[in-house]
């Protein structure tokens, strides 16, 4: 088992702007930062939105694009090859947008969160939302985390 540590960068204002932002562009930005990182470490990176319609979480955008990627970037670190998906998907009846960062490690290195996620729940917990980790044998390990979803998405201009 592996312990990851997150690091986080500077830049995460410490008074946040919640606004509307795109589930899947932000996702594609994530993609865009990680791809070359994730491919020379052998690890697949796999995304996936479910909903019917544009998921538009109640976010900082800053804070939110950190939280993901101080996980994957702590993944890549500590226990490199296998799988990293990112989920995002509506729930509590389109009140919250859940996020799930879900890890299939290769081999026997697995990957712990508990100790090192304070600052992440400290963003997490000032946008509205909660964070949780979790460890399954069939599984794997991973994160989730949930925020409010943004209401009036289509009256907004959406931002990643």
């Amino acid at each position: 088992m592996v312990q990851a540590q997150f690091q986080t960068s500077d830049n995460v204002p410490q008074r946040l702007f919640i606004e509307g932002i795109a589930v899947d562009r932000l996702f594609e930005s994530v993609y865009s930062e990680f791809r070359d990182i994730a491919a020379c470490a052998g690890t697949r990176l796999h995304f996936e939105v479910i909903a019917w319609d544009t998921l538009v979480a109640a976010a900082d955008r800053h804070a939110l694009r950190e939280v993901h990627r101080a996980a994957v970037q702590s993944v890549l670190d500590e226990a490199p090859g296998g799988k990293i998906t990112l989920r995002a998907y509506s729930h509590l009846d389109d009140v919250c947008v859940m996020f799930e960062i879900l890890v299939e490690s290769a081999g026997d290195r697995d990957v712990t969160w508990d100790r090192s996620i304070d600052r992440l729940r400290d963003l997490i917990e000032h946008m509205g939302g909660e964070i949780a980790t979790f460890h399954s044998e069939d599984a794997g390990s991973g994160l989730h985390f949930w925020l409010p979803q943004w209401i009036g998405a289509a009256d907004e201009r959406l931002v990643a």
